[in-house]
């Protein structure tokens, strides 16, 4: 399965020793109560504006402004900039265009095979650079199943680009303790009359760790999923009466970020139909990882994050349980991650309407957006796997034209999660506005010249009081 050097395996057996041992505006005389009076009623239209590119909610109305406010709140920031000409004179009493061009918030989508070897890769290249930031792998960094051989090797062929155009890249998953999940190897093992559970066990944890030494060296992600689904997957973890593998899961992937220099890699734990269920056999799995967490975290697992995958099925969710059940997970202190969104039919229970789709999504981005803790949202399927293949969930077809869910999220990019403004600079050349966090662009016409500056508007910096903006052609 994984080819390895004899020092490899010396120093993963070490490792594994070592865990399980416990040791490890243009008036240019405004007074200064004008201009922020002035400032202030134009914050006030643009936030109507944006309220307006959202949808009716209905009886949730007052849901929508509540989450409006927040995301004003911890989303946005405001700024003075400063535009200087290639002269060194300033961009004086001048229109200028400001386009936020990269947000700071991690929109992803999570991709497969076709999105390096399809056809239309270029199409699905230039709608991943306009609408998304961040991404992952559907199967490609998995625990190697029947399959995820081809995805493995198309997502070296993704990855450089990746990292050439700085996308955030999810790392998923280290472990999946399900056994219709295992491999072949690990399946035999499972399934061998002849062995003990204390015996399988012991075989099972050093062929499941031989995923951490292959993937945290060789895949260049920022974060991990380490233990998937421990809610239902735990069919190591029974083996041992006595030991929470999930939590040794955790520390074993702690000590190779630190063997392999990569402590900036954060490790999350993730599950699904948390924030998300919607059945009554659901409802009780959002207090169950609760207590999965508090375990772990009793336990000294160096958790960094909380996944939730946040999949509908079956019905309509409320946009204030959304928000309500991110909330419940507040009292740890961790960022959390929309890991898998994407809204399913189930032809028995429950097809979505276009409209309900939409909706949906629209509920589900905009309540995660307005809780602080939420550092970023992936939509789990980009685009149809194969061109005969027409699913009701991703977000394209397999031709890069957007399906239903795909058009609300471009619609939503563009329009209420977008901050694009036309403003006039002062005799001083200074321009205030307030938008998202981001990189943005700056841009105007000098006399037939298009001259060019960029900026960030950074939630973690304090900025100056005005930033200089060189502009250039």
């Amino acid at each position: 399965m994984y080819s390895e050097s004899g020092a490899t395996i010396a120093l993963r057996e070490a490792h594994l020793t070592a865990l399980y041992t416990g040791s490890i505006g243009n008036k240019l005389k405004m007074k200064r109560m004008k201009k922020i009076a002035c400032l202030l009623a134009f914050s006030l239209i643009l936030s109507n504006l944006f309220a307006q590119n959202l949808q009716d909610w209905g009886k949730y109305e007052s849901v929508k402004k509540e989450a409006i406010q927040r995301i004003d709140k911890y989303r946005k920031g405001t700024i003075k900039i400063k535009a200087v000409l290639p002269n060194q004179k300033l961009a004086a009493n001048s229109i200028v265009s400001i386009k936020l061009k990269r947000h700071e918030f991690k929109f992803g989508a999570v991709v497969g095979q076709s999105f390096a070897t399809s056809p239309y890769r270029d199409i699905y290249r230039k709608n991943f650079l306009k609408y998304f930031n961040a991404s992952g792998f559907g199967l490609a960094l998995k625990p190697k199943r029947v399959g995820s051989k081809q995805e493995e090797l198309a997502a070296t062929i993704t990855m450089p680009w990746f990292k050439d155009n700085n996308v955030y890249v999810r790392g998923h998953t280290l472990t999946w303790e399900g056994k219709r999940f295992f491999s072949r190897e690990n399946s035999a093992i499972y399934n061998d009359p002849s062995l003990s559970n204390k015996e399988k066990g012991k075989k099972l944890v050093t062929s499941a760790s031989n995923h951490f030494y292959h993937a945290i060296p060789k895949w260049d992600v920022r974060c991990w999923d380490v233990s998937n689904e421990p809610i239902a997957n735990n069919d190591i973890n029974n083996l041992f009466p006595d030991t929470n593998t999930h939590v040794q899961w955790f520390k074993l992937a702690d000590s190779l970020r630190t063997l392999y220099n990569k402590k900036h890699i954060k490790l999350y734990q993730n599950d699904y139909q948390i924030i998300s269920s919607i059945s009554k056999k659901a409802a009780s799995r959002p207090a169950k990882y609760r207590d999965i967490l508090d375990d772990q975290i009793a336990q000294g697992a160096p958790i960094d994050g909380i996944g939730f995958q946040s999949r509908i099925k079956t019905g309509m969710i409320a946009p204030d349980t959304i928000y309500k059940r991110l909330c419940d997970f507040d009292r740890y202190n961790l960022p959390y991650q929309a890991t898998e969104f994407e809204i399913r039919d189930d032809l028995k229970k429950y097809v979505y309407s276009d409209e309900e789709r939409k909706l949906i999504t629209e509920y589900m981005m905009v309540m995660y957006l307005s809780h602080p803790k939420v550092e970023g949202f992936w939509h789990w399927t980009f685009a149809d796997k194969r061109p005969n293949e027409v699913l009701d969930y991703p977000l394209f077809n397999y031709d890069g034209t957007p399906k239903v869910t795909g058009l609300k999220w471009i619609d939503l990019m563009e329009g209420f999660f977008n901050t694009d403004l036309i403003l006039t600079t002062d005799e001083n050349g200074e321009v205030n506005f307030r938008g998202y966090y981001g990189s943005y662009e700056v841009e105007m016409d000098n006399e037939g010249e298009q001259l060019v500056g960029l900026f960030e508007l950074d939630s973690m910096k304090k900025a100056p009081s005005v930033q200089t903006v060189i502009l250039k052609k």
